[in-house]
């Protein structure tokens, strides 16, 4: 019975114990910058611009005429002289879209492939510890 109890004890200790993997990673990072790198991720937003018509009047002193005249491509401009001092103006934009571009900074990271001898000549003195603690702990029960 005292060792049932010894062995629920541990597991619980090791479950109170023990990380989520985010905290983990998150504790890496924070020990380890050098494992991410900043990044930058580009976002196209279609925005579609309505159509304009409008219409105003001005003060003018030229002859009675319309004319009609383009802008750009798509700015439609008349005007067209009333009498000796005021013309009408009119306005037309069709409607368009507008692909906008914005650029945000991620930060991502670098995975790298360990090197399996590597690894193991890291954990290599960790494990003759650990055998040496074994070898010393039968020779101590073993009395």
């Amino acid at each position: 019975m005292r060792k049932q109890t010894k062995i629920i004890f541990f597991t619980i200790a090791l479950l109170f114990t023990s990380c989520s993997p985010q905290k983990r990673l998150e504790s890496l990072l924070k020990n380890h910058p050098e494992l991410t790198t900043t990044d930058t991720l580009k976002i196209i937003v279609p925005v579609t611009v309505p159509a304009v018509n409008d219409s105003f009047v001005i003060n003018y002193r030229y002859k009675d005429t319309t004319i009609t005249c383009y802008a750009s491509d798509s700015v439609k401009l008349t005007y067209t002289v009333i009498n000796d001092s005021i013309a009408k103006v009119f306005i037309r934009v069709p409607p368009k879209t507008i692909y906008v571009t914005q650029k945000v900074p991620v930060e991502k990271i670098i995975i790298q492939k360990p090197d399996n001898w590597g690894i193991f000549l890291k954990t290599l003195p960790y494990l003759i510890l650990g055998l040496i603690v074994c070898v010393i702990l039968g020779f101590i029960y073993k009395k």
